[in-house]
């Protein structure tokens, strides 16, 4: 079965890090599945990119960074499909649309031109209400317009499944988490014996949705308890208030900021820290916490999204969000060796590997196709 893929957000020369979450689940499905990915961005200068990276032909489309930005995008993939797709690649079996934002109407339309089957992988936090109702109405009409043309619809939680109910007019749903590449995150071992602990965070730093400055309060107010550690940060985002505040509270022998990494970068982190942690507001399905387990590392999480579906007290700690005093608490008290970290490895492999997801996705395939 050939799959095209429809991708609303990808990695791309203008965000090399937006939507590689999606990248990373279409090369899942390009083990059992013949794959193609179009994906349309605004750009100083317009020019079309076509490159074949882990089997999976990758079509992206620059297009002019002028107002109607939608309708620019939407003829960009119309195009690529036309002029690249088709002649280069052929017709497929089966459209699949990840994220149902602006690649979403073309999506459904060369799904009906075909005759098709069109599945939507969702990932969006618009559809929760802690990101208080982010559609706009052009949005909302178009999800609604496309979820509920939809033949299934596969979620990364059942959180969001829940979400994505009201919009999807009773269209199947089957929840398929996000994928981690273990054998990029190999088990460690933690921080080295008789030092201090790390912990370790990596993000967006959007300070709305991933609660840094809490994040902080709380390991400040372990260390003033006794706990012998340090906390490592990392992102994409602006750190320059963080470490204003570690300097004001004079904790920059105990706070490190790591700023932007690459992959190999969070896997060696990942490898060498005590627990991951997140302090945030709103999710759905965090990669870095599958990334941790990839790595034999327990999470320290807030119960927001989905979270809560897949992290146990074997692989690490649930806490209320907002609560400062829990996540001191939990710090102060960590024993990492009560947690078998090739125990929780072996958890990742099982539900999230490349294997687990692509087989996921051809159960799912395999239900709607003859």
């Amino acid at each position: 079965m050939r799959v095209l893929h429809f991708a609303s957000w990808y990695p791309s020369e203008a965000h090399d890090q937006l939507g590689n979450f999606v990248q990373r689940h279409i090369e899942a499905i390009a083990l059992n599945h013949p794959s193609a990915v179009v994906y349309a961005n605004p750009h100083t200068h317009p020019h079309i990119d076509m490159t074949t990276r882990a089997g999976v032909l990758e079509c992206r489309a620059y297009v002019k960074d002028r107002k109607p930005r939608a309708w620019r995008v939407d003829m960009a993939l119309e195009r690529l499909v036309r002029r690249q797709v088709i002649p280069n690649w052929g017709r497929p079996d089966l459209v699949h649309l990840h994220v149902a934002a602006e690649a979403g109407d073309a999506a459904l339309r060369w799904a009906r031109r075909w005759d098709v089957p069109l599945v939507v992988t969702e990932h969006w936090t618009a559809y929760h209400d802690a990101e208080g109702a982010a559609f706009t109405s052009k949005q909302a009409r178009r999800v609604r317009r496309v979820l509920g043309a939809a033949d299934r619809l596969a979620p990364v939680s059942q959180h969001l499944a829940q979400a994505m109910a009201p919009f999807a007019s009773g269209t199947p749903s089957h929840v398929i988490p996000n994928v981690v590449d273990c054998d990029r995150f190999q088990l460690g071992a933690g921080s080295p014996p008789g030092g201090p602990m790390k912990f370790f965070h990596v993000s967006s730093l959007l300070e709305q949705q991933k609660n840094v400055f809490g994040l902080l309060e709380a390991f400040a107010s372990a260390l003033d308890g006794g706990l012998s550690a340090e906390l490592f940060i990392a992102g994409s985002g602006d750190d320059a208030p963080y470490r204003v505040w570690a300097a004001e509270h004079h904790l920059v022998n105990h706070i490190h900021f790591l700023g932007r990494l690459d992959p190999t970068q969070v896997a060696h982190h990942m490898a060498h820290s005590d627990a991951l942690v997140l302090f945030s507001r709103s999710e759905n399905m965090p990669c870095v916490m599958v990334e941790a387990w990839s790595a034999g590392t327990p999470v320290i999480a807030t119960d927001v999204g989905g979270v809560a579906e897949f992290l146990t007290p074997e692989n690490g700690a649930l806490l209320p969000s907002e609560d400062r005093a829990a996540l001191t608490d939990i710090m102060l008290n960590w024993d990492c060796s009560t947690r078998d970290r090739p125990a929780i490895r072996q958890f990742a492999e099982t539900k999230f590997s490349r294997p687990a997801i692509a087989a996921a996705y051809a159960k799912l395939y395999s239900s709607i196709t003859p």
